[in-house]
């Protein structure tokens, strides 16, 4: 396991309403799309994934070495990763236990 984070958020869209069907439908639907990935480790620039792109080497290296990925709602990048990323675009899964919410650590601490 590597110290190094990766911080990723997905834009998806769908036509299904996220909050009525869940993350796990939602991301199963055909009709859901990703549209794009922003995504930096650790300090480095804010980069931009589009579909189409190859996965960039460093995320890949970072996720295949079960470096941690930090997201806002990380149940619903999992549900993304596991259904459209890695299937369709050709990006590593993480394993479970590499994810880390960064709304759950945001409530634990009482922030806005």
């Amino acid at each position: 396991m590597t110290n190094d984070a990766l911080v990723y958020d997905v834009e998806t869209k769908s036509r299904l309403d996220l909050k009525k069907v869940g993350s796990y439908r939602y991301a199963a639907d055909k009709s859901t799309k990703l549209m794009c990935l922003a995504l930096a480790i650790n300090d480095d620039p804010i980069g931009l994934w589009l579909p189409g792109q190859p996965v960039p080497k460093p995320v890949k290296r970072h996720i295949e070495r079960g470096g941690l990925c930090y997201a806002f709602n990380a149940g619903f990048e999992r549900q993304i990763h596991e259904q459209i990323l890695g299937p369709h675009h050709g990006w590593p899964v993480p394993a479970l236990g590499q994810y880390r919410c960064l709304m759950a650590m945001s409530l634990a601490l009482a922030l806005p």
